[in-house]
């Protein structure tokens, strides 16, 4: 886990989104140091954290996210990406009252056939090729080209996440995100959410 400290400010998780870890959040962390107490976590199977037990599911990382919000002093704002989102909104969900509010950032919502086909094309990509067969058109979604030729090493870094990410990983949580639509979740959520 990192965080970065500004002792009295509000606390901020952010989660993110699979095949990547909490250093995705270090430039995000840095900017916001001195206003906010921002605390990156690596959800299970990520990064430095161990397999879970069973059977992988959305509440296997919503509770890997209990953990982390269960340790701060006060109720946080968390902020998503990708999957990380719907992790924020499976927590908000199950746990409203330990949340300040939600930042949802690039989640899913409302999909149509097209967009589930996707998602269902990246799942037997990965199925025939292991990580490594989608992780350039990842990138294509996450960065803008300006990005990508500015910060290589930035983009090298999530290439190696995404290539090391245990195939059956990224299998089970494409799995997750593919069959899970949050739209019709979305009116439960009773805190304030930014969604971008």
């Amino acid at each position: 886990m990192t965080v970065s400290a500004a002792d009295k400010a509000p606390p901020v998780v952010l989660i993110h989104g699979v095949g990547l870890d909490r250093t995705m959040w270090e430039g995000v962390s840095r900017h916001l140091s001195g206003m906010l107490r921002c605390t990156a976590f690596d959800m299970p199977c990520h990064g430095e954290a161990g397999m879970p037990a069973g059977e992988i599911t959305l509440a296997t990382f919503a509770d890997a996210l209990a953990d982390v919000v269960r340790s701060l002093d006060s109720a946080p704002v968390v902020v998503g990406f990708s999957m990380g989102a719907m992790v924020a909104q499976r927590f908000a969900l199950d746990r409203p009252d330990a949340l300040r509010g939600l930042v949802l950032m690039n989640a899913v919502f409302d999909r149509d056939e097209g967009q589930r086909a996707a998602i269902l094309q990246r799942l037997a990509t990965v199925e025939r090729e292991g990580p490594a067969g989608m992780a350039e058109s990842a990138i294509q979604r996450w960065f803008t080209d300006g990005f990508i030729a500015a910060r290589p090493d930035v983009v090298r870094r999530r290439l190696k996440e995404v290539v090391e990410t245990p195939e059956n990983v990224f299998l089970s949580v494409f799995d997750i995100s593919a069959s899970t639509e949050m739209g019709p979740w979305l009116h439960e959520i009773d805190c304030p959410c930014l969604v971008l």
